[in-house]
């Protein structure tokens, strides 16, 4: 099973946990990405700029090979169970 996220800039500024800075924030989702990693989860990152028209061939190009990456290292020969 794959699964997608997106996010932004903006959780580092309005989804500030209460006195959390943004450096803070950061180390909290690394740690966050460091555990789905761990559960041997692939994870690829692109910036907004990216998939704007003039550049989201390209874009996607990479996201293609990051995924097949992705399941070659984490999900071939495993028995996934979907819950």
């Amino acid at each position: 099973m794959q699964t997608s996220e997106v996010d932004g800039k903006i959780k580092y500024q309005r989804f500030l946990r209460p006195n959390e800075t943004a450096s803070e924030c950061v180390i909290r989702e690394k740690k966050r990405e460091d555990v789905m990693r761990a559960d041997l989860r692939g994870m690829s990152r692109f910036v907004w700029s990216e998939v704007m028209p003039q550049r989201a061939s390209r874009t996607m190009t990479d996201l293609a090979r990051a995924l097949d990456q992705s399941y070659r290292l984490y999900v071939r020969g495993r028995t996934i169970i979907a819950s």
